[in-house]
C-alpha cells in the first residue's frame, strides 16, 4: 500500500470515529434515509453508486484481505481503530438492502477476499419487506459468494436487535419495537438454516446485545439502531477470534 493510500485510509479512520461519538454520523444517514421507501428510489441516488465505484477502484486486484460488507452498520465500524489493521476492507454503504449485496458483487469477485464478514438485510426489516424476499436473497447472497470467491471464507453476521427508540413506521402507523424483533429473530433462524445448508459459518450476534427487556442495549447505541463506539467494541471483540 502507498503512503498516500495509507495517510487517507487513517484520515478516513479518524473521521468515521469523530462522527460516531458526536451522533454526526446518525444525523447525517437519517436525513439520507428520509429521502428513499424503496429499494428502487434507494438505488436511484447517486451516492450508492459512488460508494460502489470506490469499492472498484479499491479491489483493481486481488488484495487477499479481509473484507466486510454490509450496511450503515458496516459502514460505522472503524476497521483500523477497532482491529488495529490497515488493511482490512470496508464495503458497508449506509442504507443498503440484500438486494444491493447481489447488485454489487463484480468488487468483491475482484479482490479475492481470503475472509468475507457479511451483515446486511436490517433495512430490508424497516422498510417491512417481505421475510421471504429477504430469506431469498440471503440465500442467493451466501450463492454468489461462494461462486465469485470459491477460497474465501464466509462468516455470515445476525441481525442485531434494535430499541423502542427507534421508530419503525409501516405507512403512517408505528409498528411496535417487539414485532419487529420477533421478525428480526425470524430473519434470523433462516440465516442459520441457510449457512447450514450451504456449510457457511453463522455468527450469532444477536443475543450478546439483548438488555434484561429483549431490546437492543442502550449503552451500546446512539440512535436505537446503529452502533455507538461501545457497540463496536464488543462486536469486534465478539468476532475478533474469528481473524486470529
Amino acid at each position: 500500500m502507498s503512503g498516500k493510500s495509507s495517510t487517507l485510509r487513517r484520515w478516513a479512520s479518524a473521521l468515521t470515529r469523530i462522527l460516531i461519538t458526536t451522533g454526526l454520523f446518525s444525523s447525517c444517514f437519517k436525513q439520507r434515509h428520509a429521502t428513499w421507501n424503496t429499494p428502487e428510489d434507494y438505488y436511484a441516488l447517486p451516492r450508492w453508486s459512488e460508494r460502489v465505484n470506490a469499492f472498484m477502484q479499491i479491489s483493481r486486484s486481488p488484495m487477499s484481505a479481509d473484507l466486510f460488507i454490509g450496511d450503515s452498520i458496516t459502514e460505522g465500524l472503524d476497521l483500523t481503530y477497532f482491529f488495529g489493521d490497515s488493511t482490512l476492507v470496508n464495503m458497508g454503504i449506509g442504507g443498503d438492502f440484500t438486494e444491493g449485496i447481489l447488485k454489487r458483487m463484480l468488487p468483491v469477485e475482484r479482490l479475492q477476499p481470503r475472509r468475507i464478514f457479511l451483515m446486511i438485510g436490517i433495512n430490508d426489516v424497516l422498510k417491512r419487506l417481505p421475510a421471504s424476499t429477504i430469506s431469498s436473497n440471503h440465500q442467493s447472497i451466501v450463492q454468489a459468494m461462494q461462486k465469485a470467491c470459491p477460497q474465501a471464507q464466509i462468516f455470515v453476521q445476525s441481525l442485531l436487535p434494535i430499541r423502542s427508540s427507534y421508530r419503525v413506521m409501516e405507512g403512517r402507523k408505528r409498528v411496535p419495537c417487539q414485532q419487529v424483533l420477533e421478525e428480526i429473530r425470524r430473519i434470523n433462524a433462516n440465516l442459520a438454516e441457510i449457512c447450514s445448508e450451504h456449510d457457511v459459518a453463522f455468527v450469532d450476534l444477536y443475543p450478546a446485545f439483548l438488555d434484561r427487556s429483549g431490546e437492543l442495549q442502550s449503552d451500546l447505541t446512539y440512535d436505537g439502531l446503529h452502533l455507538n463506539n461501545n457497540g463496536n467494541r464488543m462486536w469486534t471483540t465478539l468476532i475478533q477470534p474469528l481473524l486470529d
